[in-house]
């Protein structure tokens, strides 16, 4: 059974971070964040949201090994340098917060 101990492992290894997003007490949404300057080369996002479920159910454990599989296959695209364009927009975004 995985637990968010072992994504956060995972994700540091590929130089990002985990951070808990919401949830309630079944489930959690967490985002994969890649570090600044950089984006998810798979889906050009720089957060991808994740849903762990809570709990040792057997329904909650079936929902973490594919939510977990889906985490390596994010991973395995890696991450990207944001282009000059990107890295305005985001810049841009950060100051109209």
């Amino acid at each position: 059974m995985k637990t968010l101990n072992d994504i956060k492992r995972v994700v540091a290894k590929a130089g990002a971070t985990v951070e808990e997003d919401c949830g309630d007490r079944d489930m959690r949404v967490i985002q994969l964040v890649a570090p600044v300057g950089k984006l998810w080369a798979g889906t050009d996002c720089q957060c991808e949201p994740v849903q762990w479920a809570c709990g040792s159910a057997p329904h909650a454990v079936q929902h973490n090994e594919q939510a977990f599989a889906d985490i390596l296959d994010t991973l395995s695209h890696g991450l990207r340098e944001m282009t000059l364009e990107e890295a305005a927009d985001y810049a841009e975004d950060c100051t109209t917060k």
